[in-house]
């Protein structure tokens, strides 16, 4: 079943980590946290069929074409906008996370009910922009974090530039 994600959201750290463990159970869920990295990047080393899905999503943050449906997109800057040039970059990002978080996967503000593990790296540089519709206009701002989503068996889904990081209260 091919699902599109305009963009995933994820409930509180606590609540979804507490969800989580219920669905999934507290050792999984501790696997899942541990092994995200290095299962993703083995998916990204391999071309697997999975992470070639995955990208179909990420490859929607190339362009603000989305942005016609939605108050607000994320899209890779310019130098990035291709899978050889971004794939070095989602690498260094699963490898070597700023964070993790375990959660599950909303559509829309609806639950999948699925777990899913939050991979969080902030770069130095820009990597891409939030734009955002307001009253006033389009507006732009620079982000330099990078989201990479996974499930809890490390199968890629998304990743996109955010502003900041995930928050975590709950």
């Amino acid at each position: 079943m091919g699902m599109i994600f305009s963009h995933v959201y994820m409930l509180p750290w606590k609540a979804a980590a507490r969800k989580a463990e219920k669905v999934a159970g507290k050792r999984l869920v501790a696997l899942a946290l541990r092994k995200a990295g290095s299962r993703i990047a083995g998916k990204l080393l391999t071309g697997s069929k999975e992470w070639t899905k995955a990208f179909e999503h990420i490859a929607e943050h190339f362009s603000e074409e989305a942005l016609q449906h939605k108050i607000s997109h994320s899209v890779f800057r310019a130098t990035l906008r291709s899978r050889s040039l971004l794939e070095p970059l989602l690498k260094d990002a699963v490898l070597k996370p700023s964070r993790k978080v375990v959660s599950q996967l909303r559509l829309h503000g609806v639950s999948l009910g699925r777990v899913c593990v939050i991979i969080e790296r902030e770069f130095a540089d820009v990597i891409g922009e939030d734009i955002t519709h307001t009253a006033e206009g389009v507006v732009r701002r620079p982000a330099k974090i990078l989201r990479v989503v996974v499930d809890i068996t490390g199968r890629p889904i998304t990743a996109f530039p955010v502003l900041e990081f995930l928050p975590a209260g709950g």
